[in-house]
């Protein structure tokens, strides 16, 4: 309840009771009237819409206490209590001015405060405004000095980039400028493409990791580099096992078991093409954002187009090393070359290079060849070769042709060559130089003449002989044969080069031909005899030399026949004679056995006879013995 209203009714409650004690006890109405001002003023001080009510309530009191006292209305009471109404009122009025002042002041004093809070929190707003300005202002200064830090850096990393073409003379230098902006541990430029199955480490930076050396290869597959190739956009991961990388990339476990805990890599893009990946490696977990991941990217894309430039130089250095070292092993290999070889100008046919081989074959200097042309050393006979041949080479028919021809040395000497010239020109250019390579034929030639000649007297040999001789393959077919074959068998030459020996032989000498084929093939050379058949159908008997030959890598069996009837007849007479003479002698040598034996009979049939008589002459006549003697 309110306290305003506790202390008014408390004091109109004792008002109340001292009027009615004053009055009834003493009669006295006038001093308690004046005790009634003190709620009607609180109330109009405090609550001047009822102190009207309060003032009538108090009068109608006042007006009541009279009367019971004097049993009457008098006017002064009445007066009394429209003085308690103008109290009332005028204590009300001058509330409400009060209040309304006081409202006022309070309206103003709370629009002056909420003027003085909206200032205040403008000026809160102002000055944080303010802070975040400044702080804007900072970080932008802040950002700006990174910024015009990290350009720096990228200027220096660009100066020394693009200060030499070697890159393997800056590699060093630009890690240690790639620090300022991208904390690693490790620092890698890898070299790889789309097209290629191995990455190989161009340059490694930092701690070492196994099998990750400078110059080493690993497969791409599987790879953090495949994907930079494969997605050509950079990416940063952070492992938190081996477990977990070897899911993702497993050619990486060896970097997660080394500690690194962060990995980060761009591709190295020239001319929208995939040379490479950077790679940045850290020990510490999650080490890498995406504005490491953008910085990252713009250092790729300025070392990508120096490093490809890098490339391209070191290629053109090793293309003319190549060169130089192929133009010296070309000149070498020139100048020691076992055959002549000459640069000649087409048209004039004028020497423009020259070989040592060359001038020693012709007998001339180097620069007696170069004043020359290849028509004025070449026979006279032998002049006209190349016309033709020139014409078609020089009009794009062939690029090269071969002929064989005589040079006519210095001291008059001939000699014969096998050259071969081709075209030093492109077929949409004109002309200007051939190659020519000599080969000094002579001894071949010489030695192809005494073949000829040999072959002519061994053909002679072959055809002329006696003997039946032929050659055939390892299947019995006749390859060559001789007239004196033909004419054994009663076939013509051409005839017998249709047939094989299983035209030939009976079928008892064909029985024999697997084994002796069989041995003849491995090495063994073999005389035996055969019997063939004659054109007429006659059989005759054929003493064979055979023995394995090869010829153009192939192998075959040449057989010497001789028809051996007139053989076999004489030695069958030979037998027949040989036979009587045995026999003959066979009977001589019986006469003189028994002639012998007869002889020796006879002494030793005397000696016994001479025993027998002078046995008789000592045994009595008439004795048993003497029958016996």
């Amino acid at each position: 309840m309110n306290r305003r209203f506790v202390i008014i009714f408390s004091t109109f409650l004792i008002c109340l009771l001292l009027a009615v004690v004053v009055n009834v006890i003493y009669g006295i109405g006038i001093v308690y009237t004046h005790l009634f001002y003190i709620p009607i003023i609180l109330t109009g001080i405090w609550y001047p819409r009822y102190a009207s009510f309060v003032a009538a309530a108090l009068g109608l009191i006042h007006i009541t206490c009279d009367y019971m006292t004097i049993e009457a209305l008098e006017f002064g009471s009445l007066l009394r209590a429209g003085m308690f109404m103008v109290v009332a009122y005028v204590t009300s009025y001058l509330s409400l001015r009060r209040d309304r002042l006081l409202n006022s002041l309070r309206e103003r004093d709370e629009a002056l405060k909420q003027s003085y809070d909206e200032l205040e929190q403008r000026v809160a707003d102002r000055t944080e405004d303010l802070k975040r300005v400044n702080e804007e202002l900072r970080k932008d200064i802040t950002e700006r000095k990174r910024v015009e830090q990290e350009m720096s850096i990228l200027v220096e990393i660009g100066r020394l980039i693009g200060s030499t073409l070697d890159i393997d003379e800056v590699y060093e230098r630009f890690a240690v400028e790639a620090r300022k902006l991208i904390s690693f541990d490790r620092l890698a430029v890898n070299l790889h493409s789309i097209h290629e199955e191995n990455v190989k480490m161009a340059y490694a930076f930092g701690d070492e990791i196994p099998g990750r050396g400078k110059g080493e290869l690993f497969p791409l597959k599987d790879s953090l580099s495949e994907v930079l190739t494969k997605t050509r956009a950079g990416l940063y991961t952070h492992p938190k096992s081996v477990e977990e990388m070897n899911r993702r990339f497993p050619n990486h476990v060896a970097t997660v078991q080394a500690g690194m805990r962060s990995l980060m890599g761009v591709p190295l893009i020239y001319r929208d093409e995939v040379i490479g990946s950077l790679h940045f490696r850290s020990k510490r977990q999650n080490a890498y954002t995406e504005q490491d991941l953008r910085l990252a990217e713009r250092i790729g894309m300025q070392i990508a187009g120096a490093i490809a430039n890098a490339q391209l130089y070191s290629d053109i250095r090793k293309t003319g090393q190549h060169l130089r070292e192929s133009e010296k092993r070309f000149r070498t290999l020139i100048e020691h070359a076992a055959v002549g070889i000459a640069e000649v100008e087409a048209g004039t046919g004028r020497f423009l290079a020259v070989n040592r081989m060359l001038c020693e074959m012709v007998g001339r200097t180097e620069k007696e060849m170069l004043e020359t042309t290849f028509p004025a050393i070449t026979h006279p006979e032998d002049a006209n070769l190349h016309l033709n041949l020139s014409k078609r080479l020089y009009g794009g028919e062939f690029d090269h042709y071969i002929l064989e021809k005589r040079y006519v040395r210095k001291d008059g000497g001939v000699i014969w060559v096998n050259v071969t010239i081709s075209r030093l020109w492109k077929p949409e250019e004109t002309p200007a130089s051939s190659i020519t390579i000599v080969h000094d034929i002579t001894d071949r030639k010489r030695m192809e003449d005494e073949l000829r000649r040999r072959e002519n007297r061994y053909r002679t040999l072959f055809s002329r002989a006696n003997d039946g001789i032929f050659i055939i393959n390892t299947e019995g077919k006749l390859i060559e044969v001789n007239e004196s074959l033909a004419r054994i068998h009663g076939y013509s030459k051409d005839e017998m080069l249709q047939m094989s020996l299983k035209d030939l032989d009976t079928p008892k000498s064909l029985q024999m031909f697997p084994d002796r084929m069989r041995r003849l093939l491995a090495g063994e050379a073999l005389t035996f005899e055969v019997e063939h058949y004659h054109k007429d159908g006659h059989v005759f008997p054929l003493e064979v030399s055979a023995s394995l030959i090869s010829y153009g890598g192939e192998s075959y069996i040449q057989c010497f026949h001789r028809d051996t009837t007139d053989r076999k007849r004489a030695e069958a007479e030979k037998r027949s004679l040989e036979e009587r003479l045995q026999r003959a002698e066979k009977m001589e040598a019986l006469g003189q056995l028994a002639g012998g034996v007869a002889h020796d009979l006879n002494n030793v049939l005397g000696i016994l006879s001479g025993y027998s008589e002078l046995l008789l002459e000592e045994i009595p006549e008439g004795h048993r013995s003497r029958g016996h003697v």
